[in-house]
């Protein structure tokens, strides 16, 4: 099928055709006239589209620059002078840059100091130097580390300015122990290093009734009325233990008690007769009451309360009241709490962490740290008074008060 269409033939019904329309051409007007001017030959050749942009687009981001330039502070600038400003630097340096103004013709200078040149009368300077450092791995030798750590150790127990003396000197052996095991210690490593120095006696208790505290003033004690004899040798002090000669007596009195049925008495005759396993074991095999009775007439500040209600699911009240004077020494109940690690490791975590922060309340500094080394505490930000650990051994809350 093909179409065949007229193009001279209109279906308009008015005539629009460009012949209907005279010429309006003035044949006598001259263009002759309309000349270039001298700035513009008439043989000027046309701006080509590429030629144009490359003009146009650096015009725009002139443009841009300066339309967004932000406009002066109407604040008041803090240095209106040129100031010093320095810097430490790599290798030990301090890197100064004087106070000059180049636009005023001064010249631009930057002083680099060596700090050890300038710190080398100072009493510091003697103790930066015998630091084995830096550590580098692989590069420092822990044996001059170990030795490092010893001096400081023996320094510490020497210083009589120290508040506890005993407790910096732990964290010096701890990082001797740590660098001896390859940075690798389990808590009965741990019992044993807070235990080296420990030679508390063990006082039972006198009755149910009667509170009675462990001595912890390292002193020995002597029972006129017993007669010492050999005994189990000591972890603490590689020493035999004392044992009266008549606890063979003591037993027993007690299995006749309980021949004849008399558990009450023979629960009372074990407890004064020192005979504490014998007592504990046959006290829970009656009642709880009983039980508590003679958990209660063990001494408040004993390990064995801290280990008993570590295993019962509770806090031990050493970890909070560890630090006090009439409990002594703080380290046989975290040693304790070490060596028998409960199932809960939160309530672990938990009593070591509390045991420090109840140290760091009586200013023991040092021992509270310890503790939150053993917790796994991170150390904290300078500027929030709510860390606990910033720098080991050191304050960071007093510092910040007295800065204050």
């Amino acid at each position: 099928v093909s179409a065949v269409y007229d193009t001279t033939s209109s279906t308009l019904a008015v005539d629009y055709s460009h012949g209907q329309y005279p010429d309006q051409t003035d044949a006598s007007q001259n263009y002759s006239q309309y000349v270039y001017p001298s700035e513009y030959p008439a043989d000027s050749t046309w701006i080509t589209p590429e030629q144009r942009e490359l003009i146009i687009i650096p015009l725009r981001v002139y443009l841009s620059l300066h339309s967004l330039a932000p406009p002066r502070p109407a604040t008041p600038e803090k240095f209106t002078m040129p100031h010093c400003c320095a810097r430490f630097g790599p290798g030990g340096h301090l890197v100064q840059v004087l106070p000059n103004l180049p636009s005023a013709g001064q010249p631009a200078l930057v002083d680099i100091h060596n700090l050890e040149i300038m710190q080398q009368d100072t009493p510091d300077q003697v103790e930066l130097r015998s630091f084995p450092g830096p550590l580098v791995k692989e590069e420092t030798h822990k044996v001059d580390v170990i030795k490092f750590s010893q001096r400081k150790a023996l320094e510490c127990s020497r210083d009589n300015n120290l508040l506890d003396k005993s407790s910096a000197c732990l964290l010096w052996e701890f990082i001797v122990l740590l660098c001896k095991q390859n940075g690798t210690a389990v808590g009965t490593d741990i019992a044993e290093l807070l235990l080296s120095e420990h030679r508390s006696v063990w006082l039972p208790g006198k009755s149910p009734n009667e509170t009675n505290l462990i001595d912890f003033n390292n002193e020995p004690l002597s029972r006129a009325e017993e007669e010492p004899g050999a005994g189990p040798l000591s972890l603490l002090s590689d020493t035999f233990m004392i044992v009266p000669e008549n606890i063979g007596k003591e037993t027993e009195h007690f299995r006749e008690l309980l021949l004849f049925g008399r558990k009450k008495d023979a629960l009372e005759a074990a407890m004064k007769g020192g005979l504490w396993g014998h007592a504990l074991l046959l006290a829970c095999k009656m009642d709880n009451r009983t039980h508590a009775s003679v958990m209660t007439s063990l001494p408040i500040n004993d390990p064995l309360q801290t280990v008993y209600q570590l295993m019962s699911g509770r806090m031990p009240a050493s970890a909070t009241c560890c630090g006090e004077e009439k409990w002594g020494d703080w380290r046989p109940h975290l040693a304790m709490v070490l060596s028998n690690l409960t199932h809960a490791r939160d309530l672990d975590t938990r009593t070591v962490t509390t045991m420090g922060d109840t140290l760091a309340s009586k200013g023991l500094t040092d021992a509270a740290h310890f503790c939150y080394l053993m917790a796994q505490v991170g150390l904290g930000v300078f500027t929030k008074k709510s860390a606990k650990m910033v720098l080991i051994g050191s304050n960071h809350r007093f510092v910040t008060e007295v800065s204050q």
